[in-house]
């Protein structure tokens, strides 16, 4: 049972059970005022200060309610992307398409009317909708749990930033739960596959291809590769803003090597993979490219599955895990576990070792007896002498003479 709220003069939680409290006090010239804090221990400490101020004749009405004036949805997601604009945010594109659909459904609502309901129901939206992705036709079925997920984080991310900003007193989202990701989805090109992959692409797309198959480089990380980056002479390539915010030196193969030594340059532009605009890179994939899928008959096949071929086939070649994990630049080992059932035999190759060589960690076992046999060896040898004869036996005369071939060890 719940311990119930010692009651406290002055403060009050409005709507009841939301964890959203208030404070009431009389000022000055006897005027009542309402303030709303946020959590109980926070009101309580405000309201304290507040009759304090009154008592010093420093309380001032006109800054409270121009503090806790009434913003909607729509400024302060505003504000979250000008911030992410101004931090230079790699999702930036992302943020923006999640922001707009926030707008879109709350846009127009005082932001401190959200409750957790609403977020439950906008959740509930997000997964049943169809929407257009990357110029692609309706999914079916709506979103999935990570896409709501990222939603959910977008405007989570808007409210702690308005909190700072000091335009709102709480976060609804400090009661909502993310939902939990299933991320093991390995979707891997078979040879057979790559070839009429090839055979459906045209000629220039090639090469992001084979460097995407080659190095299990990322789209961001590929697309905004720099010849600056890329070392010949150690057959190295640099990554050095990856996802988990460090550098990353990816070795390269035959085929990278020879792929990248090809590719033609621009003198005024930096990046491998180079945009129509001067100085610009590559933002997107290559036109066609869905078409293309459909046109070699591969489904349920997204560019990101490049990079699971990469790893799938170091795995199913033998390459241990950490080797893996570290190509990829994962943070951690848990993340490349998705590819350990594509090594059926890896853990029994592990224990075999130890039966290999000289150094057997057991000493050889002797056949195994039939079952029996020892516990009559053990009876029959208090019995019969080292001779091999049994002793003559009271009550039995003639009738039971046995000769064995035992000998003592």
């Amino acid at each position: 049972m719940p311990r119930e709220t010692k009651k406290q003069r002055g403060i009050f939680e409005r709507p009841k059970g939301s964890g959203i409290w208030w404070i009431c006090y009389a000022g000055i010239d006897g005027r009542l005022h309402r303030e709303k804090v946020g959590m109980r221990q926070a009101a309580i400490n405000v309201y304290q200060l507040r009759k304090t101020q009154i008592r010093l004749g420093k309380f001032a009405p006109e800054d409270i309610k121009s503090k806790h004036k009434s913003v909607n949805l729509a400024e302060i997601i505003d504000d979250y992307i000008k911030a992410s604009q101004a931090m230079k945010r790699k999702s930036l594109d992302d943020i923006r398409q999640r922001a707009s659909w926030w707008k879109q459904h709350f846009g127009s609502r005082a932001a401190n009317t959200l409750v957790k309901n609403d977020i439950e129901d906008a959740r509930l939206s997000l997964a049943k909708s169809r929407f257009p992705s990357n110029g692609q036709k309706l999914k079916e079925g709506g979103r999935s749990t990570a896409t709501v997920n990222r939603y959910l984080a977008t405007l989570k991310a808007a409210y702690m930033l308005a909190i700072e900003n000091e335009k709102i007193a709480s976060n609804p989202f400090r009661k909502v739960k993310l939902q939990k990701e299933n991320n093991r989805r390995v979707r891997y090109l078979t040879e057979e596959e790559q070839e009429k992959l090839f055979a459906a692409l045209p000629a220039d797309h090639h090469p992001l291809v084979l460097i995407a198959l080659h190095t299990g480089m990322r789209k961001t990380e590929q697309l905004c590769l720099k010849w600056q980056d890329v070392n010949f002479g150690q057959r190295v390539i640099t990554v050095r803003d990856s996802k988990a915010g460090k550098a990353r030196h990816i070795p390269m193969n035959q085929v990278v090597f020879d792929t990248l030594e090809h590719l033609p340059r621009r003198i005024s532009n930096a990046y491998v993979f180079y945009g129509a605009l001067e100085g610009e890179r590559l933002k997107d994939l290559p036109k066609g490219w869905q078409e293309c899928l459909e046109k070699s008959g591969i489904s349920d096949f997204h560019w990101h599955d490049l990079r699971h071929t990469f790893a799938s086939r170091l795995v199913m070649r033998g390459i241990d895990l950490y080797t893996v994990k570290e190509l990829l630049g994962h943070q951690s080992i848990e993340m490349t576990q998705r590819y350990a059932h594509l090594a059926p035999g890896h853990l029994h190759k592990a224990v075999e070792v130890l039966s290999r060589g000289k150094t057997q960690l057991a000493p050889e076992v002797a056949p195994r007896r039939k079952a029996g046999i020892g516990r009559t060896r053990k009876l029959l040898k208090g019995m019969v002498g080292l001779e091999g004869v049994e002793p003559p036996t009271n009550g039995l005369g003639n009738r039971c003479s046995i000769l064995l071939s035992y000998r003592p060890t």
